[in-house]
């Protein structure tokens, strides 16, 4: 009996790797996977101890990627999308991008060999060996001989841990006003709760606080910052999306002194009251550290990007394409989250703060943005965290409020209005 194109690359994969495989679908896409029930311990299964790496729960992850790079295409100046996975693994994702996508050129790399193999078997289960190729290399070593001919305007790094070592090579592989997209899943060193690792991984000094997610973000942010300074290389951060156990960063980058120049201004620090949980972004030549609310002793918590971390029309042209391709209605709220405090600057407050600070019940993040939106300010939920929000309104009158709303929930008329500033 003949066997059919993916039975025959499946058993082959199977005998050469002894590895126990499997076919699933993705999308658009095929792919030949390490077969997860196979590795179960106790009903539990860690993507870490399966030989080649492969999480299923990242779909949304992928789902995401696949519309921003769609949505960048559109974004940008370029006809064509030239996309690097140098860590790819099993290699779904950059065939997703070049299957759904449109990519019209896709490199794929892994350095386990074992990994490469499967990549270059997905290849040819998607038919798609006319515009996506292999290497077996190490993943700077990829980067850095790519470098010569900056010929990627997308670069993808999603590894298993920081992005941090892969930066740099990245930055250098990526074309004038390219994208480059980062994973970090380190956030237990970027939200604080390791806080010497973050130190000597980022040279940022962090806090485990209740805005640490956007902290985290920043802090991933001034990384790249300070990696392209010294090549004058400027950014512009397009999507930072936070999601399960890791962060997603998505940012323009550009060859120009001026813009490397520009990048500098956005470089400082978040000055936080751990007492009554004021914050608010600072350039590196604010002076005091006394909190403007309480007057206790506060921290500066960086150095950190404190510029914009959305771009309002990417951010809206990525959920456009991303309805178009997930089924997941849980990703989908969560960019509805986003697309509305994409215009909203300040880190964002947790209702737990708030009610610490006057030792009051908390009030629903969703009553406060009405009430400040009521009042003139800009205001929004946040998809950093379901207990959020941000909003453009001064702290003292967050604290008014809080206070206003506890006593009654009516008695909130004397509250100061916006200025139009």
């Amino acid at each position: 009996m003949k066997l059919t194109r993916e039975e025959y690359l499946l058993n082959t994969l199977k005998s050469i790797l002894n590895i126990p495989l499997i076919i699933i679908v993705e999308g658009k896409t095929k792919a030949i996977v390490p077969d997860l029930k196979s590795y179960e311990k106790n009903g539990l299964v860690d993507p870490c101890w399966i030989p080649i790496f492969y999480n299923p729960a990242m779909k949304t992850n992928r789902d995401l990627s696949v519309a921003a790079v769609m949505a960048f295409k559109e974004y940008s100046e370029f006809d064509s999308i030239a996309l690097c996975e140098p860590l790819t693994a099993t290699g779904i994702r950059g065939l997703r991008y070049a299957v759904e996508a449109s990519a019209d050129y896709v490199v794929l790399n892994d350095i386990d060999i074992k990994a490469a193999s499967i990549a270059k078997a997905n290849i040819m289960l998607n038919e798609v060996e006319d515009k996506v190729e292999v290497f077996n290399l190490d993943a700077n070593i990829l980067l850095i001989l790519c470098r010569k001919f900056s010929k990627f305007n997308v670069i993808d790094i999603d590894p298993y841990g920081s992005p941090e070592p892969f930066v740099r090579s990245a930055l250098t592989a990526l074309t004038h006003k390219g994208m480059l997209c980062l994973t970090a899943t380190d956030l237990a060193p970027l939200t604080g709760v390791h806080r010497q690792s973050c130190i000597r991984r980022y040279f940022s000094f962090p806090m485990k606080i209740d805005c640490s997610l956007e902290l985290a973000a920043r802090i991933l942010y001034y990384d790249i910052v300070k990696k392209a300074s010294p090549l004058n290389i400027g950014i512009k951060p397009l999507l930072t999306f936070k999601d399960r156990h890791y962060i997603r960063c998505f940012v323009q980058v550009f060859k120009s002194r001026k813009k490397a120049d520009e990048n500098l201004s956005q470089i400082g620090y978040l000055h936080y009251c751990s007492k009554c949980g004021y914050r608010n972004l600072i350039q590196f030549h604010y002076s005091s550290t006394k909190c403007p609310v309480c007057g206790s002793d506060a921290s500066l918590l960086g150095p950190l990007w404190i510029g914009k971390i959305f771009d309002s029309d990417f951010c809206q042209k990525t959920y456009s394409k991303l309805k178009t391709i997930t089924t997941s209605i849980r990703l989908l709220e969560k960019m509805e989250l986003l697309l509305k405090e994409c215009s909203i600057d300040s880190p964002y407050i947790t209702t737990e703060i708030l009610s610490k600070a006057t030792r009051l019940n908390e009030v629903s993040a969703k009553i406060i943005v009405e009430n400040l939106v009521k009042k003139g300010y800009r205001a929004s939920l946040t998809h950093f965290d379901s207990k959020g929000f941000k909003t453009n309104a001064p702290y003292s009158i967050i604290l008014e409020l809080i206070k206003a709303l506890s006593s009654s929930p009516h008695s909130i008329s004397n509250l100061s209005p916006a200025r139009d500033d």
